[in-house]
């Protein structure tokens, strides 16, 4: 199923609101789907095995045809398990997680050509964005039926006698991306 999950996803990219009766608009909004794969510790083999749905909403606001600020919320769920690995040492170990992932954003978008909504002539063009977001996570493992957060557990020597280890649920990221525009 993930065979044919993840290439639609990057068929649909990202989806666009645009009225047929609101020619040059300075504002939009719309949904973006795509996918999620957790690469690390877990996942040192850097496989496949786990990915899941990411969805997310976002608005736009064009400040010129060429640079436009935008705002957005995603979520996914993210996790692996060692009994996904090839490697017998980690399928013995036999550690997994999954979270929750919760991000908001707010970026600057470079467009390289003219592009206004609704302008029969402006309506294509590739673009960079970036900027800066937090994102909240809060990892567990499911041990005999039941959850059990792993922050408090310090499983990543969070308590092993060194101030200023603990990590927070939130955390800072710097989105960047291309894409096109149509």
């Amino acid at each position: 199923m993930y065979k044919f999950f993840v290439p639609l996803c990057l068929l649909i990219g990202s989806y666009q609101t645009v009225h047929a009766q609101n020619y040059y608009s300075t504002s939009e909004y719309g949904i973006s789907v795509g996918a999620s794969q957790y690469f690390g510790d877990l996942n040192d083999e850097y496989g496949f095995k786990y990915i899941r749905p990411a969805i997310g909403a976002f608005t736009r606001y064009h400040l010129t045809p060429y640079i436009s600020l935008r705002g957005s919320l995603l979520y996914s769920h993210l996790g692996y398990s060692d009994h996904l690995s090839s490697n017998p040492y980690n399928r013995k170990r036999n550690l997994s997680f999954q979270t929750d992932v919760y991000e908001g954003s707010i970026q600057a978008e470079f467009n390289f050509f003219r592009y206004h909504t609704g302008e029969i002539n402006s309506r294509f063009t590739p673009y960079l964005t970036g900027g800066v977001g937090a994102f909240y996570y809060n990892p567990y493992a499911i041990y005999n039926d039941k959850k059990y957060f792993l922050r408090p557990l310090g499983t990543e020597g969070q308590q092993a006698g060194i101030n200023g280890r603990n990590y927070s649920k939130v955390s800072w990221c710097f989105p960047i991306g291309a894409g096109i525009k149509y």
